[in-house]
């Protein structure tokens, strides 16, 4: 009762200074409104900043498949080679995808993320080995051919005791033999912000069946690309736009209705990571990026809330509408 007197109260008291109570009002409105963005900006800056070095000239490349609206997907590793081989306006383009791998070895068995990538992509990312090397473009050429695997500066800190000589060490990764190569710089974990390793995109095979690398249909990567000096995302756009037509009409069985998209990397939304349930895990442990191949967990962005479409300027990252119409 006493605390509804005192809200009775502070009405009453608001009534009789109807000018002041808009004043008071207003001044707590813009402080928080202030403090909110602020923070955003700190937050955004400093306390989460992109793992990418030069993250202005970055862009996202999302394939789009139009319906009754234009919904973003993921790329097919076909789509990316055309993608990459046709394109004028991009200084690098990579693809990669994440996942759950199983290592064993001396120092037993562990669970760590990873990501299949493209030779470039700790190029593109600024983030070149501390140790060793990088992929090179024959590590990709052809599928299960190069067992290389670059890993974390934590993974070789704590499971290789920052063993110096750990170049050329034999891992087991999903019962397969690899060889270490490289380690990657202090800090960095890779673009899905937990990675410990890295392995080349063509030895995806060790857990996934080969049609995910020959399918055009099959649509499981993300593609991120690196503008050419002086070319702007817009730029960018229009070229992706005429080779998406050019896809649609030569392979119209797998890409009718086919687009693409080009949004700086800035504009991406990240909901907070979420452990993979049961249902998305592979029997061999790697999985694709299995939700974004439905449109109901496709849209599950917007649900995550004000961070997430604030993050997105009021639209949802993965089908590219109005947060409010796809929640």
């Amino acid at each position: 009762m006493d605390f509804l007197n005192d809200i009775r109260f502070t009405l009453r008291s608001l009534a009789k200074a109807p000018g002041f109570s808009a004043v008071v009002i207003l001044t707590l409105a813009l402080g928080i409104g202030a403090n909110a963005s602020i923070f955003s900006v700190v937050n955004a800056v400093l306390l989460n900043p992109l793992p990418i070095a030069d993250a202005d000239d970055v862009v996202l490349v999302s394939e789009t498949i139009r319906r009754d609206i234009v919904e973003r997907r993921s790329a097919s590793y076909p789509d990316f080679l055309d993608w990459r081989d046709q394109n004028e306006v991009f200084e690098e383009i990579v693809a990669f995808a994440n996942g759950s791998f199983t290592i064993t070895g001396d120092n037993g068995a562990e669970r760590v993320e990873g990501e299949l990538v493209i030779d470039g992509y700790f190029r593109l990312v600024g983030a070149e080995p501390a140790l060793g090397r990088a992929f090179t473009p024959e590590e990709n050429l052809a599928p299960e051919t190069h067992p290389v695997a670059v890993i974390s500066d934590r993974m070789w800190q704590g499971r290789f005791g920052a063993d110096p000589e750990v170049l050329g060490r034999a891992i087991m990764i999903e019962e397969r033999g690899f060889t270490v190569i490289g380690v990657a710089p202090p800090g960095f974990v890779g673009l899905d912000d937990d990675t410990d390793l890295w392995i080349p995109m063509m030895m995806a095979p060790i857990g996934l069946p080969l049609r995910f690398l020959e399918n055009r249909s099959t649509r499981w990567l993300d593609v991120i690309a690196r503008l050419n000096p002086g070319r702007t995302a817009e730029e960018a756009q229009a070229e992706m736009d005429a080779i998406a037509a050019r896809l649609e009409s030569e392979y119209p069985n797998d890409n009718e209705n086919r687009g693409a998209l080009v949004l700086p990397i800035r504009t991406r939304c990240r909901p907070a990571r979420k452990p993979k349930p049961k249902w998305m895990r592979s029997p061999r442990g790697w999985n694709p990026n299995i939700p974004t191949t439905t449109r109901t967990v496709a849209r599950s962005c917007c649900r995550y809330g004000t961070r997430c479409r604030a993050a997105c300027a009021g639209r949802c990252w993965s089908c590219w509408q109005p947060s409010d119409s796809c929640s």
